[in-house]
């Protein structure tokens, strides 16, 4: 039995030897895409994580729903109850810090909460759908903020802005020198995620 993956991410040369690949499920934690392979003279067994479970996001239709009735809405709290109806309860958390946050402001400095800023941010962790608990703040001009640190040479911070786009800072470990490789600048959310798969720190931040 031959496997041949030459077109994929499971490349594999046709050498005439029997091949079996196994899919990684959530629950196995990888660093990243991966390969363990044990060879023999009659079999080659290779062991890859499951790029469907890595990039793990809702249905498009289920997705696109959420955008549409998102933008129907116009007041804080209506934001949140729509967006927590789409949401795992796992994820329920995250609309007791909103909802926290709002409390932080009076009656009369809440109209400075940015709407927009918070349908940005929900739309942006629906898309990512499994994300790791984040740091969530409301900064003082009204926008919403997320981080996620693993420490002060490897983090991400995110200021959400309107028309579903965002501010980032990111710092990674350099290979080369003691200080943190520092990345900053401002992207609609869909480009920030695919940025995120292409440097390799969305698995950072999605569980698995």
């Amino acid at each position: 039995m031959i496997y041949d993956y030459s077109n994929s991410l499971y490349s594999m040369k046709k050498d005439g030897i029997s091949r079996i690949v196994i899919l990684i499920n959530q629950n196995q934690k990888e660093a990243d895409i991966k390969k363990q392979s044990v060879h023999n003279n009659s079999i080659s067994y290779s062991e890859f994580s499951n790029p469907f479970y890595i990039y793990s996001k809702a249905s498009e239709a289920e997705f696109n729903d959420f955008r549409k009735k998102l933008k129907e809405v116009l007041l804080l709290n209506e934001v949140v109850v729509l967006s927590q109806s789409f949401f795992s309860d796992s994820k329920y958390y995250l609309f007791d810090r909103i909802k926290e946050l709002f409390n932080l402001y009076d009656e009369d400095e809440e109209s400075r909460i940015s709407v927009d800023s918070l349908k940005s941010m929900l739309t942006f962790l629906f898309l990512i759908n499994r994300f790791v608990k984040p740091k969530l703040t409301l900064n003082e001009s009204g926008t919403f903020q997320l981080s996620w640190k693993k420490d002060n040479f490897n983090l991400v911070t995110l200021r959400f802005k309107e028309e579903e786009s965002l501010d980032y800072v990111i710092f990674r470990t350099s290979k080369h020198v003691k200080k943190p490789i520092i990345l900053n600048g401002n992207m609609n959310i869909f480009d920030f995620k695919d940025y995120l798969i292409d440097i390799g720190l969305y698995i950072e931040i999605s569980e698995r």
